[in-house]
């Protein structure tokens, strides 16, 4: 571990994620290395603490129309206890048809996003998907409500700042159009770090979920639109209950690109 701009960084790991051959991905080689050096200068607790970067095997790391958010990966840290750090690595090993989706098993939360992936033309295992955050809880109270809470214990506050850069690296390779918001808090949070951006964001539609809703966000060009679904298990929600055909229809081309702009990882 060494320091750059004062700011740890993990040069092993960063070594691990320099030697993906560059030919077997389709990203420009300056977007995928701002990414890595983001990746490396999380805190180093965070990556010394059980969680998870991407749901979907590196191939999935490739400009589309898509990005997918979660809140963060689910699972009990002391017997899922595989250090991010750890998972990082074992991520660029795996084969394209790997996906920690599989694990799930049939649960509302898969249900919901197989369904939406479908209604938009994608696949599941092959969308890009992450989590605001990468550390791992059983759920969102063990995750940030509380003194006992991961981030708390982290020392790490709410908003997601300390995670953003690298969704921005991330972003900034799929330059996508619409993305996909699964959680309130979630939703909330990501509205805010985007607004942080030249083009900000105007909440404009809320459509009837259940007895919650989904919210509907874009930008002053239409460029980009934020889409934030309740989260099943928060909610008592069944896959009957979201309208899953007007969510997709919500996703109509948009003109532009909001992700043309100079790009500063780590601030």
């Amino acid at each position: 571990m060494e320091q750059q701009n004062g700011v740890h960084f993990d040069k092993e790991l960063f070594e691990a994620l320099c030697s993906v051959p560059e030919e077997s991905l389709r990203v420009p080689k300056e977007k995928l290395e701002a990414l890595w050096r983001c990746l490396c200068s999380l805190p180093t607790n965070v990556l010394g603490y059980p969680g998870r970067f991407m749901y979907n095997s590196i191939s999935s790391l490739r400009k589309d129309d898509f990005y997918l958010l979660g809140i963060n990966p689910g699972g009990d840290p002391e017997k899922e206890n595989l250090p991010l750090r750890g998972e990082i690595r074992e991520w660029l090993g795996w084969e394209k048809t790997v996906s920690a989706f599989d694990q799930f098993g049939d649960t509302p939360y898969k249900e919901t996003l197989k369904a939406l992936c479908f209604e938009i033309g994608k696949d599941l295992h092959d969308i890009c998907a992450s989590n605001l955050y990468f550390v791992r809880s059983p759920d969102q109270d063990s995750l940030m409500n509380g003194k006992k809470s991961a981030l708390y214990k982290l020392g790490l506050g709410t908003s997601g700042k300390e995670f953003w850069p690298t969704h921005k690296a991330v972003i900034d390779i799929v330059e996508p159009k619409c993305i996909f918001v699964i959680g309130t808090v979630t939703f909330n949070n990501v509205f805010k770090l985007l607004n942080s951006v030249e083009k900000p964001l105007k909440l404009v539609k809320k459509i009837p979920c259940g007895k919650h809703f989904c919210s509907v966000a874009e930008n002053s060009d239409k460029s980009l639109k934020l889409i934030g679904l309740p989260h099943p298990s928060a909610r008592g929600l069944r896959l009957s209950d979201y309208p899953i055909r007007q969510i997709a229809d919500e996703c109509s081309p948009a003109q532009g690109n909001i992700w043309e702009m100079p790009f500063m990882c780590c601030q």
